[in-house]
């Protein structure tokens, strides 16, 4: 969605150079996709599908909103299975609650409950009980203690930790958009020195440069290409190399777990 909120393309225009593949800071090979806050952008010759006035608007709209939103309020309880259960009714997940203490109920309780209350479908979802906490975690961390008793359980996790992610084929790959990256961006260096020195007496100047042009404009759509394979083949590469080593708990996660009474 957010890829789809911040292409200019969808205002018929064109841009180049939204991202650029940069070398990470003391490192010696490795490279990651940089978002650039300025860039070229022209008119398209696609028909737009909304205003440039309403592309504007949603880009103020998420400038507004992009903000980290910290947790304020029992900051050392953790809803552990907010988002895993599902609505029996509408089939969306479930999320924490909190009943805060007040005079008639001098108790705070926590509930999993169904925000959602209108359907892809544009059916209603009817579901609106809320569960509280305490039951469905005494019930999770009970089936939890009865696998982790059970040898085949243990034997599953050590195979499936122990297994070696073969990930040469992805590096191979990865190598190779670099290599291409590199040559579309010495097609560039070179066009923009032909350019540059380009005769103006030239009789066929302006057909030189506007071919020159053309070819030039060419390379950022490749190089945009490239870097967009890049970026989906590093964050694959990662997550295997992630899989791979270890299982990544949050901080509030191990929370969750020793609250449950259980150790992560």
């Amino acid at each position: 969605m957010k890829s789809v909120l911040d292409n200019p393309v969808y205002m018929g225009k064109i841009a180049y150079g939204r991202r650029r593949t940069e070398k990470k800071i003391g490192t010696r090979n490795e490279m990651h996709i940089v978002e650039q806050d300025e860039y070229p952008i022209y008119d398209g010759h696609h028909e737009a599908i909304i205003s440039e006035a309403d592309w504007q608007l949603a880009q103020e709209k998420r400038k507004a909103n992009n903000f980290k939103r910290e947790k304020v309020h029992d900051i050392e309880h953790a809803h552990i299975l907010s988002g895993l259960l599902k609505c029996p009714c509408c089939g969306k997940s479930l999320y924490g609650n909190i009943a805060k203490a007040h005079s008639k109920d001098k108790y705070t309780r926590y509930y999993y409950y169904c925000k959602n209350t209108l359907g892809a479908t544009g059916h209603k979802c009817s579901f609106r009980l809320n569960i509280e906490q305490t039951d469905l975690n005494r019930m999770v961390a009970a089936i939890i203690s009865a696998m982790v008793k059970d040898k085949r359980f243990k034997d599953a996790i050590k195979a499936k930790i122990g297994t070696a992610v073969d990930t040469s084929e992805m590096e191979e790959r990865i190598e190779a958009l670099c290599t291409q990256l590199k040559q579309v961006q010495g097609t560039k260096t070179r066009l923009e020195h032909q350019m540059d020195n380009l005769d103006v007496t030239d009789a066929h100047y302006n057909k030189k440069i506007s071919d020159l042009q053309r070819r030039y404009d060419e390379q950022y759509d490749k190089a945009e290409t490239i870097e967009t394979s890049f970026s989906i083949f590093l964050c694959r590469y990662r997550g295997r190399k992630l899989r791979a080593c270890h299982w990544n708990l949050s901080q509030q996660e191990i929370k969750g777990f020793r609250h449950l009474g259980l150790k992560a």
